[in-house]
């Protein structure tokens, strides 16, 4: 993926590069987790090698999401990167680790510097940040009139429809139709109503009832660190979940429940009833 990336950057010209997935934004958010699960590996491994041969796909995400000139992308990236590096650090206290955080320091640092230009005249020249979010907040104000009106929603994968047929003229006779929220709670909201939202944030609560008290008290191990690596992965999604919609995509939707998984196995492996039962003879 990171080759299709470069070629198409420094081969074919193209400015915001989206590799094989369908958008820019699906790209970064795809590859800051995948940076990010990398990333928890290399604290943990012991030998240089190791650790050295994990960061290559960390440097690899983060070169990704540069070339898509992803506001949220670098914002998810920083996050998940942040919360591996504060829950493992300690716990994998060594110069190969703090070798290793330094080399990725600089190296972000050098990729940002290269890409200052291009990622300025994105952020700052082509759009105002403030003005964009008020624009999307009106997609997400069709989003509210659906579930309003809808107890169940307007039903999954007809908000374009809706939009169209009614909801975009109802809001403004001049705002174009069509277009999902970049927010996926919204989105939900209005295909499947507030019954349907609670659904989906039931799913993530459960999910972070179970991996968030062993994320501060759990004892180092290479499971452990599974559940860290799926745990932080899905956090920096979360981040483009608030602003794209990117969870819908297939790329996207089979990485998050792959995380899901990678972190709920180490959960069940770890939790006390299954360790004290594997201790009987």
């Amino acid at each position: 993926l990171t080759g299709v990336v470069l070629f198409d950057r420094y081969v074919l010209g193209i400015n915001r590069v989206r590799g094989t997935l369908g958008h820019p934004n699906s790209l970064a958010t795809y590859m800051a987790m995948m940076a990010t699960v990398s990333f928890c590996f290399a604290l943990h491994s012991r030998k240089w090698r190791e650790g050295l041969l994990y960061l290559v796909p960390v440097a690899m995400g983060g070169v990704c999401v540069v070339m898509a000139i992803s506001r949220g992308g670098l914002l998810a990236l920083a996050f998940g990167l942040t919360n591996g590096l504060l829950l493992l650090l300690p716990r994998n206290f060594s110069v190969k680790n703090w070798v290793l955080v330094i080399i990725g320091v600089i190296g972000g640092m050098a990729i940002l510097a290269k890409a200052a230009n291009t990622l300025m005249a994105r952020f700052v020249g082509e759009q105002d940040v403030k003005s964009d979010m008020e624009y999307r907040s009106l997609y997400n104000t069709q989003a509210k009139l659906m579930a309003r009106e809808h107890f169940f929603g307007v039903g999954l994968g007809n908000f374009s429809a809706w939009s169209f047929e009614k909801y975009a003229a109802e809001l403004d006779e001049d705002f174009p139709p069509g277009t999902p929220p970049h927010n996926i709670w919204f989105l939900i909201l209005g295909e499947t109503g507030y019954l349907g939202v609670f659904s989906f944030f039931l799913i993530w609560a459960r999910f972070y009832s179970l991996t968030f008290p062993l994320l501060l008290k759990g004892k180092n191990s290479l499971m452990l660190t599974g559940v860290i690596a799926g745990t932080c992965a899905t956090l920096a999604g979360q981040v483009q979940n608030m602003l794209q919609l990117g969870f819908r995509q297939s790329p996207l939707y089979f990485l998050n429940h792959i995380c899901l998984g990678m972190a709920v196995a180490g959960w069940y492996y770890l939790k006390p009833s299954r360790t004290a039962l594997s201790r009987k003879p």
